[in-house]
């Protein structure tokens, strides 16, 4: 395990807010080595991370989100020595008119942290504002997908028993103190889609002996975990509140799993007729002496469908996994209404919107997450090139050319665009 205790060369552009994510969390300086070495391979601490970074979440805000917001189940969980609490010990109805009966009890809660638990918030990254903007941010520098949850564990306390994650992790203080034990991976390769519960022995072992590390994690320092690296973690004297950013990033195994099944839409379109033929009569589908002939046809149909799968339809097929993976910001639905009925003078790309242009026989297609927006004209382009560059765009610009809808409709209805006043 890397530890970097020393403050960044004063040479090095500062880790303010106006530096990428990861620059903030690991200082602008170190990017590359994180890359180059450091990614998905070895766990890294950093003390000298971005002091704002704080501020993503402070115990008020917390106070925020479970007395006023009407936070519900699952984006609430409790755990204590290691066990998960139900959900009917923290939750009870809402009351006349609001009978929902999952909602956050904020005295049951208060009484569980007195005695000990560990408050989870999860998917913060889909309900509080500035960590949503943050991971957004992050997930266009990482190329991969991240969620984010909190933990509040009250002085002296412990939530997890020692596990790993089958994601990799950023962890980041934000107030109070915890001393994590970081140990080497059990399992190797840690399996991203495997249950970590399934190799509880392992872990346990691993965890009894000396760990890799030993750390404290305050206000500013920043810990990274690949996938497989087991930890826990204790407060010390203070209430402890931390953000874990995991990281699900996407490996070669997704990319062969979208060619295998792109070959193998390509041959059933080819050969739908043959493939749909049954076996012979009388034929033994354990017996693999008689399935040699036809395992060798479907091989060598298969590398026929492998030679004629291209880059584009792997593409395709993964650009649609990551707009299920990682959704955009969300856009306010009353401004955006407002500004379909009533169209506003200038627009912005909205907010984490992947939007790109596929020109063919004279056609511009316009698509937002791998879906069709608008097929417009190529004198479009310029606009929506600048659109996509981060300029501010005069509507006029962007209306006609889409059909039987003006092209700034499309773009608005289909939230790639928000009026500029709200970008």
């Amino acid at each position: 395990m890397t530890l970097l205790d020393g403050r960044p060369d004063v040479s090095s552009p500062p880790a303010g807010s106006g530096a990428p994510v990861l620059g903030r969390l690991l200082g602008p300086e170190r990017l590359t080595d994180f890359a180059d070495r450091v990614w998905g391979r070895e766990a890294l601490l950093v003390r000298d991370a971005a002091p704002e970074l704080a501020s993503l979440l402070t115990l008020d805000d917390v106070d925020e989100l479970l007395a006023r917001r009407g936070v519900r189940t699952p984006f609430v969980r409790v755990a204590r020595n290691g066990d998960v609490l139900p959900s009917t010990s923290f939750t009870s109805g809402g009351g006349l008119g609001a009978g929902i009966a999952d909602q956050v009890d904020t005295a049951k809660l208060a009484g569980l942290l007195d005695g000990g638990a560990t408050v989870v918030l999860q998917g913060l990254h889909r309900i509080w504002a500035p960590v949503a903007s943050f991971a957004a941010q992050l997930v266009s520098e990482l190329g991969h997908p991240v969620q984010v949850n909190a933990y509040l564990t009250p002085p002296a306390a412990q939530g997890f028993a020692p596990h790993y994650d089958t994601h990799d992790v950023f962890v980041v203080q934000t107030s109070g103190t915890k001393h994590w034990s970081i140990c080497a991976p059990a399992v190797t390769p840690a399996q991203r889609s495997d249950d970590w519960t399934r190799h509880r022995q392992a872990v346990a072992d691993a965890s009894s002996g000396t760990p890799a590390c030993d750390v404290h994690l305050a206000p500013g320092t920043v810990l990274y975990l690949p996938c497989g690296w087991i930890h826990s973690a204790r407060a010390n004297d203070g209430m402890s509140l931390h953000l874990t950013i995991g990281i699900h990033a996407y490996t070669r195994r997704q990319v062969l799993d979208a060619v295998l099944a792109e070959a193998s839409r390509l041959l059933v379109d080819k050969h739908a007729d043959h493939l749909a033929s049954p076996l012979p009569l009388g034929v033994d589908v354990a017996d693999p002496g008689q399935l040699a002939a036809l395992v060798r046809e479907a091989a060598d149909l298969l590398d026929v469908g492998l030679g004629r799968v291209s880059p584009d339809a792997v593409a395709s097929r993964l650009e649609s996994r990551r707009s299920t993976d990682s959704r955009p910001l969300q856009v306010p639905p009353v401004r955006q209404a407002l500004a379909m009925s009533s169209l506003p003078p200038a627009v912005v790309l909205a907010p984490g919107a992947r939007v790109r242009l596929v020109s063919d026989g004279g056609v511009v297609s316009v698509l937002a997450d791998g879906a069709l927006v608008a097929r417009t004209s190529p004198s479009f382009v310029e606009p929506l090139q600048r659109l996509l560059d981060g300029d501010v765009v005069d509507s006029s610009w962007l209306q006609g050319g889409a059909g039987d809808d003006a092209l700034l409709h499309c773009l608005l209805r289909a939230c790639a665009v928000v009026p500029a006043s709200a970008g």
